[in-house]
């Protein structure tokens, strides 16, 4: 058997009639597979994982800390799509960005967002989530058909792609991460190498304090950690075979507290080391662009 270190080199149904709220939802789909990829900044972040890996959150933490810290304006393209599903993920989206202290409430409305990204007046990016259905259904762990506005996004090749991959300790032990991964595998054989790349995010790297130095994550323990689960084998072997660039940084999006009679949390945000680490990995991939 391989040794794991040296093998990923870690050092170095039948019909029913639809209801009026699913044939909203399937129009709202159609109407995303016909517009997507025309309307797509050429330099595009997508975070991707399944439903309840905390992307929405990081996602708002990172938004929260170039705003304040980078003085970086990043808002939702409102223009983007026009039906009423998109408006209410905007909505909700900047409702929570303005109660920082609070933890989200609205996360479950936001299936599907474009964030535009900005240096000076002009967008230079734009971070994509999209639902975690799309990545993964874990109501159907063995399909690996991917949305059709996925497939177009991962075969336009005008696009400089950024893909964020969420991971956090015992994801989808109550589904099948096996399945998980072959499925990333196989979007890993649709990715150019030319113009891809690839961070692999483990999130809520906090939980584990035993895998921290003075109080900041031991990046290469948390690789190794990952590497050597044999859950993400076809995933991680697909990168490899790609050749494909990959970055790994750990991530924290805070700690919450329940306040007595509220249907909210307290929010006490992250370090500032953890987006600004994100950041600068997410930057580092688009090549001959300054962004300071």
């Amino acid at each position: 058997m391989d040794n794991k270190k040296d093998k990923w080199d870690i050092e170095h149904d039948l019909p029913s009639a639809e209801s009026s709220e699913e044939t909203t939802k399937r129009e709202s789909i159609s109407t995303v597979e016909e517009i997507i990829t025309g309307q797509l900044h050429k330099n595009l972040v997508v975070f991707a994982g399944p439903r309840e890996t905390g992307k929405t959150v990081a996602l708002m933490r990172l938004t929260h800390f170039l705003r304040k810290n980078r003085n970086t304006k990043v808002e939702p393209d409102r223009t983007y799509r026009n039906d009423a599903r998109y408006q209410e993920s905007v909505k909700a989206f900047l409702d929570d960005l303005h109660t920082p202290d609070f933890s989200p409430k609205r996360t479950g409305k936001i299936d599907f967002l474009v964030l535009d990204v900005f240096k000076g007046s002009e967008v230079f990016c734009q971070f994509l989530e999209a639902p975690g259905e799309a990545f993964f259904n874990t109501d159907d762990p063995h399909n690996t058909n991917f949305p059709p506005y996925l497939t177009k996004i991962l075969n336009n090749h005008k696009l400089n792609k950024v893909f964020i991959f969420f991971f956090e300790e015992n994801m989808l032990a109550k589904s099948d991460p096996l399945a998980y991964s072959k499925c990333l595998a196989r979007l890993v054989g649709m990715m150019n190498r030319k113009k891809d790349d690839v961070i692999i995010l483990y999130n809520k790297s906090d939980k584990l304090r035993q895998l921290y130095d003075r109080n900041k994550p031991n990046v290469r323990e948390f690789k190794r950690r990952l590497y050597n689960n044999d859950y993400y084998g076809d995933f991680l072997g697909a990168l490899k075979e790609l050749g494909i660039p990959v970055k790994f940084v750990t991530f924290s999006s805070g700690d919450f507290s329940q306040i007595p009679g509220k249907d909210t949390e307290r929010w006490t945000h992250s370090d500032d080391h953890y987006p600004d680490t994100l950041w600068r990995n997410i930057t580092g991939c688009f090549k001959g662009i300054k962004w300071f």
